[in-house]
């Protein structure tokens, strides 16, 4: 049996991770992203929910990790 990615590595291409990447990136290296992702909310922060019920009916909901 080959493990080709570390246990536990998948959770760093989870799409829930994508509204922290610029954070995360200026964090560990100091840069910002050569590609920005598009924009994405974590709506645990009440101010955030806020903005995005707002623009509710513009914006495409995902699970942050879907089931594969």
């Amino acid at each position: 049996m080959l493990v080709a990615n570390a246990l536990g590595s998948g959770v760093l291409e989870s799409p829930g991770l994508l509204g922290f990447l610029p954070k995360i990136s200026q964090y560990l290296f100091g840069e910002e992203l050569i590609l920005p992702s598009v924009a994405t909310w974590w709506c645990g922060e009440p101010t955030v929910l806020a903005q995005a019920l707002e623009k509710l009916p513009d914006l495409l909901i995902k699970p942050a990790f879907p089931s594969q």
